[in-house]
């Protein structure tokens, strides 16, 4: 009868110790964090020639709608006062209305900042069409680059 009773406390301790290590393993787990970083950049400067600010361009900055317009050109003319004005043509690819938003920052030739960024500009693109945005700066002569960002409208 001891043999029994012997094999059932061995049995016990073993069910036992399985899932005291079963818990560690499963709490290990859920208190594992996972960093899920947002956005359509990372958070370091990666040096290298595709990863810095591609000046005179426009950049769809929303993940959301990367897939839903594009950027069809790009054109600067200097008006008559001087200043730089900035021509995007922006294409809906979708079957659906869609609202964007716009702003350009403009730097000089050293590639600084030499006005605040634009306010955000919405543009509507009816389906499968093409809307410019457009953008002037207040500085003239000095304004030598710009950078255009895009996001859905909010």
């Amino acid at each position: 009868m001891n043999f029994f009773i012997l094999n059932a406390e061995r049995s016990m301790r073993r069910i036992i110790i399985f899932y005291v290590g079963l818990s560690f393993v499963l709490m290990s787990i859920g208190c594992s964090r996972t960093v899920i970083r947002e956005g359509t950049h990372p958070p370091v400067d990666v040096p290298g020639e595709n990863t810095g600010v591609r000046w005179n361009s426009a950049s769809i900055v929303d993940d959301a709608i990367a897939d839903k317009i594009a950027i069809k050109s790009i054109s600067t003319e200097r008006s008559p006062t001087q200043t730089l004005v900035i021509n995007v043509v922006i294409m809906n690819r979708t079957d659906y209305n869609q609202q964007v938003e716009c702003r350009t920052q403009f730097f000089n030739a050293d590639k600084i900042p030499c006005e605040k960024p634009s306010a955000w500009k919405r543009v509507y693109l009816p389906a499968n069409s093409i809307e410019t945005y457009t953008e002037s700066s207040m500085k003239t002569t000095e304004v030598a680059f710009f950078y255009v960002e895009i996001r859905e409208g909010r």
